[in-house]
């Protein structure tokens, strides 16, 4: 028979553990994220290349933001993509994919927006991914850094 001294030391170690997990979720909040096409079709693709241009720019502070070129249709040229994203360790993976490849014979560059909230970490490996033809071509491997 368990006397009622150590029930209550047993009720007060389990509140304990539950009050320390709760606070400690409170002090590392999850990562939240929104990626989304920024405007409508930014030159043809044809012009220039995506392979050997750099069209990566980035902030990081108390958010990290992330700006990058994509290669779609421009049949239609508004909401071209879908987007997810994964985050592993000091990795951030966003892979983008267009919902249409195959409407018209033209191309276009489109700008992703991406802004991660919430992040711990001083720097992450960025890697863009275009999933259009499941081959997962990497677009941009990037390390990011974030400022003081």
């Amino acid at each position: 028979m368990i006397s009622t001294s150590n029930k209550f030391l047993a009720f007060t170690f389990i509140v304990a553990v539950i009050f320390i997990n709760c606070h400690d979720s409170a002090l590392q909040p999850e990562t939240a994220a929104k990626i989304y096409q920024d405007g409508k079709c930014n030159g043809s693709a044809l012009f220039k290349s995506a392979q050997g241009d750099s069209c990566f720019a980035y902030s990081f502070s108390n958010v990290l933001t992330i700006d990058f070129c994509v290669i779609g249709n421009c049949c239609p040229d508004s909401n071209r993509f879908t987007s997810t994203y994964s985050l592993t360790d000091d990795e951030i993976t966003i892979k983008v994919k267009d919902t249409a490849p195959n409407l018209c014979k033209c191309l276009c560059r489109y700008i992703i927006h991406a802004e991660f909230y919430g992040l711990n970490s001083d720097s992450y490996k960025v890697i863009c991914i275009d999933q259009t033809t499941n081959e997962n071509k990497i677009l941009y491997s990037k390390l990011v850094l974030r400022k003081s």
